[in-house]
């Protein structure tokens, strides 16, 4: 009950294909309809999309790089008590700088076009439309509402974990892959090891 179901996961995602591809890309819902995918892809609820900084530079959360249209981050780990030495460090996998996940090009060019005729904000919900009343998070309440009177914006970041779950059976990386800065991760985050292509690859919704 806390988490979209499949058919309304499909009534997101439709709504989403349509609003992207149909509406003028300065509209409320053209906006609306890119914040949602950014949720739906980075397994975040909507108030954490929206916090999500507008930088050209990585940190341990998601932040969206309006130069080139991506969402880019650290890829994230448990941080342990230990740390390498440069004798131990040769025999450590290294570990990707960044993860780089770009958006379909409708998505991107929504996403660029409201940070350049917003160029004072700093976070994705700073963003706002000329003659449009409110905010991205009464926006996209607004259309989750008339997607299904249930959805609810904090369900959203339940579908990114169950979908890589659904994938790969791995319970572990579907957590990790899904995780915020303050997520606490078990020592099982610790060892195990994926490539970038196949993080990528899980991320990647088009």
């Amino acid at each position: 009950w806390w988490r979209p179901n499949p058919t309304e996961v499909l009534l997101i995602e439709s709504w989403v294909l349509r609003s992207t591809s149909a509406a003028a890309p300065n509209s409320r819902l053209a906006l609306s309809a890119a914040l949602l995918w950014a949720a739906l892809s980075l397994g975040r609820r909507v108030s954490l999309v929206l916090a999500i900084p507008i930088k050209s530079s990585a940190g341990d959360e998601w932040s969206f790089d309006s130069l080139t249209g991506d969402f880019i981050r650290i890829p994230p780990m448990r941080k342990p008590g230990w740390q390498p030495n440069a004798e131990s460090s040769k025999w450590i996998y290294q570990s990707a700088e960044m993860i780089r996940l770009s958006p379909p090009s409708q998505v991107a060019k929504i996403m660029q076009l409201a940070c350049q005729n917003n160029p004072m904000a700093l976070h994705l919900g700073d963003l706002r439309l000329a003659g449009e009343a409110g905010n991205p998070e009464l926006w996209i309440r607004r259309a989750l509402n008339e997607i299904s009177p249930r959805l609810q914006p904090s369900m959203l970041d339940q579908l990114l974990p169950q979908r890589v779950f659904e994938l790969t059976r791995d319970a572990v990386l579907a957590r990790l892959l899904a995780s915020h800065p303050q997520t606490a991760l078990s020592g099982a985050h610790s060892y195990a090891q994926w490539t970038l292509s196949t993080v990528t690859a899980l991320l990647d919704r088009t």
